[in-house]
């Protein structure tokens, strides 16, 4: 493994809400044996993706395996997050956990720190490099999943308000495999709780990312009747449990713990798929009361993701993600 050169590279983690906690105890492993894990994004500041960073820390921290988690997590385009790549190589990571800015404009970097001897698992988003792993949730299935809960809520007919975030190619092909009859209408995500201000007809919200906002937003409005398809924040379970219309379709930050586990499962000498899709569920009241239940933490953030382990995969509990604490 290589040696911690810290001072060559000054990086912070963003903070992550919520408490400490116990959880797993981690084995002994010797200091010399242990490794160094890189994270590159450029998704700052968001609270899913600060999420998927803790994961990172938290799977670090439980496996013992970890001696430190270096973080570059800024707002920039792919040839700062190359630059960003190629520092953590140098300041000794064995492994990266990438969230890539572009699918492809990354390859020649993954190729460098492949070629350095580092292990490069993207998560959350795909890259064309062959010399990398990739973890995400199905995203295609997620929308259609998502779509095909609607149709069947509006007996097959009605208009959709679909709300688009960056990135969401994958969705839309699955929102497409869905839709039955339905028709759709798009408008970006940012802002969208101001649902006062649209001047379009909707039957339905289909909205993965401001899910909690938009229920508010549809109850201000007098439209609590209309479903919301959202994704496993903690507050829009809590609002399911407490009578909203809709669905939740579960895309958890936890992907970043699971890269982090088939990081270092290749460094051990393993051999895991290139690719690991994570298989979306969906949960309604009461039919899936069981799993709201579970994974609702009235102590915890709003836009917590409430699965925020993943089996076989992970191996740290829900406290230790919030907790946020590194090797």
């Amino acid at each position: 493994m290589r040696l911690v050169a810290l001072a060559a590279l000054a990086l912070l983690c963003a903070s992550c809400a919520g408490g400490g906690g116990g959880g797993t105890t981690a084995p002994a492993v010797a200091a010399d044996d242990r490794y160094v894990v890189g994270v590159s994004s450029t998704r700052l500041g968001d609270a899913w993706h600060e999420q998927l960073i803790c994961s990172v820390k938290a799977e670090a921290l439980a496996s013992g395996k970890v001696a430190e988690v270096l973080v570059d997590d800024v707002v920039a385009g792919p040839e700062r997050q190359a630059a960003g790549i190629r520092n953590l190589v140098t300041s000794g990571a064995d492994a990266i956990v990438l969230v890539a800015s572009d699918p492809t404009a990354l390859d020649a970097a993954i190729a460098e720190a492949t070629g350095a001897g580092a292990v490069v698992v993207a998560v959350d988003r795909p890259v064309t490099s062959e010399d990398a792993y990739v973890v995400m949730t199905d995203q295609i299935a997620y929308g259609r999943l998502g779509m095909e809960w609607l149709s069947h809520s509006l007996g097959g007919a009605g208009q959709v308000l679909v709300l688009r975030e960056e990135g969401d190619d994958a969705r839309r092909q699955g929102i497409a495999l869905g839709l039955a009859s339905l028709t759709v209408v798009e408008q970006q995500a940012a802002g969208m709780e101001r649902l006062a201000e649209l001047d379009v007809a909707f039957d339905a919200v289909w909205a993965p990312g401001p899910d909690y906002a938009i229920v508010d937003a549809l109850a201000e409005l007098g439209r609590s009747e209309v479903p919301v398809v959202g994704t496993d924040n903690n507050e829009f379970l809590r609002q399911l449990r407490d009578g909203a219309e809709g669905a939740a379709v579960t895309d958890p930050a936890a992907v970043g713990g699971v890269g982090t586990a088939i990081a270092l499962d290749v460094l051990e000498g393993l051999d895991p798929p290139r690719q690991t899709l994570l298989t979306p569920e969906v949960w309604t009241w009461p039919e899936d009361r069981e799993a709201i239940e579970r994974y609702y933490d009235p102590s915890a953030p709003p836009a917590f993701s409430a699965l925020a382990t993943v089996e076989p995969f992970t191996h740290y509990t829900p406290d230790q993600v919030r907790a946020c604490q590194a090797p």
